[in-house]
């Protein structure tokens, strides 16, 4: 088995049990069960006919005849009613049983999820802080971008071009891939991370590998999974948030590396649309950010200024249809960025 092989694994999804279409005799049995737990007036009615049936041929069978089966007199059909109200009300009883076991069932597997989401959402978070601990001029930036990235996805959602594509758990998932876009900065040495001032074009080049690094760790953890998670986006991220959309982008690869190389177009650049678009939305509020934070290389700048900059990048770094997203969210994106800045 090659490393494409293994590569390609995490995007299949799990084979189901049964084929498309086909349910089991079992499903097909508790789907009937329920069904009759939830309208129990019609079974009944059918169950209590059923009996008088069988009744009437045992009836038959004794006598040879029908006579003396039917009553003489409409009061006497009252002597039939405990035989369609006794399994109404038997019916009845299980219901009531079911639906308090199944709706306490349905609040823990909730509770569980919500859990088990939370202590993911934290993880991460505790995750991505790695690449902050390394570089703490960032400060809140992997929060600020994550919340720029949901909101860049929503509004890029409304183009007919995604619509299917981006849904609310797409957006959901870019909110909680972002922060690892530059967790490969772990990999990179102090002198160069936190060099003030500008990179030599060597040490620019070793900066450059971060992308590399953070994708490839990403890439093992989704392997290790085994199928298609967040992970996923994430190492889409960390692999393409810095290509530009004209093409001149990075990653790159410099001198001999350990990096898997399992994707095509990792180690080149890639141009327009064939990067993902992830990768597209994270780049941008990646650069937005970094344009009105303080780093220890740059004082901020306004808003204004930003915007400036970002719309004469449309069709070089950015996308340009992201470009249009980002001056119809502008109030909001100001918004965040003051709620969350030191």
């Amino acid at each position: 088995m090659t490393l494409l092989d293994l590569h390609d694994q995490p995007k299949r999804l799990r084979i189901p049990l049964e084929p498309v279409g086909i349910k089991a005799p079992e499903s097909r049995f508790l789907a009937l069960f329920e069904t009759t737990l939830e309208n129990p007036l019609l079974p009944s009615v059918i169950g209590g006919l059923l009996f008088h049936a069988v009744r009437f041929l045992l009836h038959l069978l004794i006598y040879g005849h029908a006579g003396g089966f039917l009553p003489t007199h409409p009061i006497q059909y009252l002597a039939w009613l405990p035989e369609f109200l006794i399994p109404y009300a038997c019916l009845r009883i299980i219901a009531i049983g079911h639906r308090r076991t199944s709706n306490s069932m349905h609040e823990r597997i909730l509770e569980g999820l919500e859990r088990g989401n939370e202590i993911q959402k934290v993880s991460i978070l505790g995750f991505a802080k790695i690449s902050e601990v390394r570089d703490p001029d960032t400060g809140d930036h992997i929060i600020r971008m994550s919340h720029y990235s949901r909101m860049l996805a929503q509004e890029m959602g409304n183009l007919p071009e995604y619509h299917g594509y981006i849904t609310r758990t797409y957006c959901d998932e870019i909110f909680i891939a972002a922060p690892l876009h530059d967790i490969g900065k772990v990999g990179i040495r102090d002198d160069i991370l936190k060099k003030r001032g500008g990179l030599t074009a060597e040490e620019f080049e070793i900066m450059k590998m971060h992308t590399i690094i953070g994708g490839d760790l990403l890439h093992e953890l989704e392997l290790k999974l085994g199928w298609r998670t967040f992970y996923s986006l994430s190492k889409e991220i960390a692999y393409h948030h810095h290509q530009r959309y004209d093409g001149t982008g990075y990653p790159n690869v410099l001198g001999a590396t350990r990096a898997m190389f399992v994707e095509p177009g990792i180690g080149q650049p890639l141009k327009g649309k064939a990067i993902p678009l992830s990768a597209r939305l994270v780049a941008m509020a990646d650069v937005y950010d970094a344009l009105v934070s303080r780093r220890c290389y740059k004082e901020p700048i306004p808003h204004t200024q930003a915007r400036e900059m970002i719309v004469s990048e449309s069709g070089k770094h950015f996308d340009p249809d992201l470009v249009q997203a980002f001056l119809r969210i502008e109030p909001e994106l100001i918004r965040v960025a003051k709620e969350f800045s030191k």
